[in-house]
């Protein structure tokens, strides 16, 4: 089966990629295609936001999809920006989130990462995620995630490095988006072996 992940992030598929092919569950019999699709946001609750988006993405290419949608927030800010990240980066930059959050006595942040998946047999998405929680600090560390990012103000629990002072296989391995990854892994898997 021909599996379409849904992006205009290159580099967010790449990533994906490494993430899908790392054992356990290689699943040798799907094939994963970038569809470079940009879809419109939707505001409300992640898992309200992931589900509309691979719904129309879903639309958009009429085979099987997979989105995936980042949320950043600070406890500071009682979770802020959450699904709302990719506004406040193009808008204060991560400098701007490094200020903002400076301010405050508190600077845990915590990033999680929803996947879609839709299939053509069913109407239902299936929505899959994961979480990693860290520390804000002063921006660090090169861009591998796309062109404007978080990873490099946050360093997650139990390393000294932010995410953009690591190779991108070092953060795939503890990325929220590898976290969610491995859960839709585990179920296309087992929709395999029931097969």
């Amino acid at each position: 089966m021909r599996l379409h992940y849904v992006t205009s992030n290159e580099k967010k598929f790449r990533e994906a990629e490494l993430i899908l092919h790392r054992e356990p569950h290689t699943l040798p019999h799907l094939e994963f295609i970038h569809a470079h699709i940009d879809l419109d946001e939707l505001q409300g609750m992640p898992e309200d936001i992931i589900t509309h988006k691979t719904n129309r993405a879903f639309e958009e290419v009429q085979a099987p999809v997979i989105v995936d949608d980042i949320s950043f927030g600070l406890n500071a800010l009682k979770g802020l920006p959450g699904p709302y990240i990719k506004t406040f980066l193009y808008t204060i930059y991560p400098e701007g989130l490094w200020e903002l959050a400076s301010h405050y006595e508190d600077r845990r942040c915590s990033a999680s990462c929803y996947i879609g998946l839709r299939l053509p047999h069913e109407d239902q998405c299936h929505v899959f995620s994961g979480h990693i929680e860290g520390t804000v600090v002063e921006p660090r560390g090169s861009q591998h995630c796309g062109r404007i990012s978080w990873n490099n103000i946050i360093v997650p629990d139990g390393s000294t490095r932010t995410a953009a002072e690591m190779t991108l296989d070092e953060f795939s391995q503890i990325s929220p988006r590898n976290k969610a990854l491995s859960q839709l892994k585990e179920f296309l898997h087992n929709m395999e072996s029931q097969n």
